[in-house]
């Protein structure tokens, strides 16, 4: 039996091109309450969708042709119980409401940015 210490494990899913996000998610990789599988492409993140259960799906918004969008609302799908997380470069008022408007969350990388550095 587990103590009420310890902490579940958060498995994540990463899709990002450039590596830019994993640079913020350092830690988290190297933590042992968090398992974080990076992807390049919308391809393999549908891949690994099927595979295992993620409890945060973290996707990047710079992917051309909306696919960042697109493959969060495939991973609600396959994945309801899962978090969305749509990141983008600066602040994006667009993919921000489309984002809340399906259900998922929002976050400019500039403000992870700034979230870690205070």
């Amino acid at each position: 039996m587990s103590s009420p210490e310890e902490k579940k494990q958060l498995n994540i899913l990463l899709v990002d091109q450039t590596g830019q996000i994993m640079e913020f998610l350092e830690t988290l990789r190297n933590s042992d309450r968090c398992c974080v599988d990076q992807v390049e492409s919308t391809e393999d993140a549908v891949s690994r969708l099927e595979e295992e259960v993620y409890d945060i799906i973290i996707a990047d918004g710079t992917i051309p042709g909306k696919r960042g969008i697109k493959l969060l609302k495939k991973a609600q799908y396959v994945q309801p119980e899962a978090t969305a997380v749509l990141v983008t470069p600066g602040i994006d008022k667009e993919a921000e409401k489309e984002a809340r408007e399906t259900g998922f969350e929002y976050c400019p990388k500039l403000f992870m940015l700034e979230e870690m550095m205070f």
